[in-house]
């Protein structure tokens, strides 16, 4: 019963990842500058599988074991909370295409993968360890993130939360008096920068 559950959120989880994304990551894709190092897409394809093989491998082994502690519990409920938030993110990389607003919540991860990390060496060492490369993965994916947005932050990709809120909303997309100074030159108008979204 314990391995159909958790076999059953994970392909939750990745269909979820991958409505979020929508049909046109490629074309996304194709649309930005890149960080040097950067993985070509079909790499960030194997990346993601490999991603869920070792979610799997800890939920696993998770319920391999006999305490039900509340310890357990905390960590399952982090997990699925986790790759619900990994599978939500790729709304706002692929389809609000805010690139600053998806560098904030992978800096929230490496302090759930930290905590995951404790939790684990408390209930299962094995575990632990083969969380190992997807924390590598994560340091890399932080400094990825803010790269991208560094090397995107004009044109249809604003700077930072002023441009999200430029995008999404309605008041200050009505403010046509307000301005706010673009990744570089002059004074541009809320309406004019939410044009460029």
């Amino acid at each position: 019963m314990g391995r159909f559950i958790f076999t059953r959120n994970l392909r939750l989880a990745a269909a979820l990842e991958g409505a979020c994304a929508g049909r046109n990551v490629k074309q996304f894709f194709a649309s930005l500058k890149f960080p040097r190092y950067s993985a070509p897409l079909w790499i960030w394809s194997i990346i993601g599988g490999l991603y869920y093989v070792i979610f799997w491998f800890v939920l696993y082994r998770l319920f391999r074991l006999t305490t039900n502690s509340p310890l357990w519990y905390t960590t399952l409920a982090l997990m699925l909370f986790m790759m619900t938030v990994n599978g939500l993110s790729n709304y706002v990389i692929f389809r609000a295409k805010n690139l600053w607003l998806s560098y904030m919540i992978g800096n929230v991860f490496p302090v759930m993968d930290v905590v995951l990390l404790v939790c684990l060496v408390q209930l299962d060492t094995v575990a632990a360890r083969s969380l190992v490369p997807y924390l590598i993965y994560r340091a890399y994916a932080v400094w990825w993130g803010y790269a991208l947005w560094k090397l995107n932050r004009d044109g249809q990709h604003l700077n930072g939360l002023k441009g999200y809120l430029l995008c999404h909303s309605p008041i200050l997309q009505r403010s046509s008096d307000a301005t706010m100074p673009p990744a570089s030159g002059g004074p541009i108008s809320f309406r004019a920068a939410a044009s460029l979204a």
